[in-house]
Parts: C-alpha cells; sequence; structure tokens
C-alpha cells in the first residue's frame, strides 16, 4: 500500500496458486493454477464533506474448469467503482458501478454467466 499526496491511498495484490493432483490415480498430474492481480485506489475528494471514491480492477489467470485439464475458463479483468458522501450527520449515500466494461462474457468455473454492468445506490448510517 501507498500513500499517494491529497490523502489518496494505492493497493495492489498478486496471488498466484500452483496445486497439483499427487494422488495416484487418473487425476494423478494435473494442475489447478490461478493467479489473481488485484489493484485499487482510494481517496478524499473533499476532507470537509467526507466524500470517498474508490476505483478497483481484479484480472484472474486462465484456470482449468475441470478435473482433467480438458475444458479452461479463460483469463479475466473486471473492473468496478464506488463513490461515497456524507450527505448528513451519519448518513451517507454511495454509488458503486460493477462490470464496467459490461463484459458478458465472464464465466465462473460452473460456466455459469457473470453479470454485466450493475449500478447501485446505498445509503447507510455510521453509528
Amino acid at each position: 500500500m501507498a500513500t499517494l499526496p491529497y490523502g489518496v491511498t494505492a493497493e495492489l495484490a498478486y496471488t498466484a496458486l500452483q496445486a497439483v493432483n499427487t494422488r495416484p490415480g487418473t487425476l494423478e498430474g494435473h494442475s489447478l493454477p490461478t493467479g489473481l492481480l488485484i489493484g485499487s485506489s482510494s481517496g478524499s475528494l473533499d476532507m470537509a464533506t467526507g466524500s470517498k471514491r474508490t476505483p478497483r480492477r481484479n484480472a484472474t489467470a486462465s484456470m482449468p474448469r475441470n478435473q482433467f485439464d480438458t475444458a479452461f475458463v479463460g483469463a479475466q479483468l473486471l473492473v468496478n467503482a464506488g463513490a461515497g458522501a456524507r450527505v448528513a450527520g451519519p448518513l451517507w449515500i454511495d454509488v458503486e458501478a460493477k462490470n464496467l466494461l459490461d463484459d458478458r462474457t465472464m464465466q465462473d468455473l460452473f460456466q455459469y454467466p457473470l453479470p454485466g454492468f450493475s449500478l447501485a445506490v446505498i445509503a447507510r448510517a455510521r453509528l
């Protein structure tokens, strides 16, 4: 994590996993390689009003969909963003946008499509 000017912070994380089935049998030697790269940044736009915004990007490497390495989920890039502001006392209004690229080709491991672009407005109170 790095602290930048104007109260902005940036974060970058990478996770890599190389799992190999060592149990004797037909699945021995098959692997499940995965990679996940997450980048985010946040900051205060106006310290007096307590507003904030957070863009976030997730990149996932291609990975096998089954135990035999015969079907794969392709690499995916997901871009999300959010903004929030304190409107009165402890009341905050947040706006979150997910899948900003509206990529409707993304799937989970079970071949279910992931949602396209979505927008949410959330009211919350910090007590």
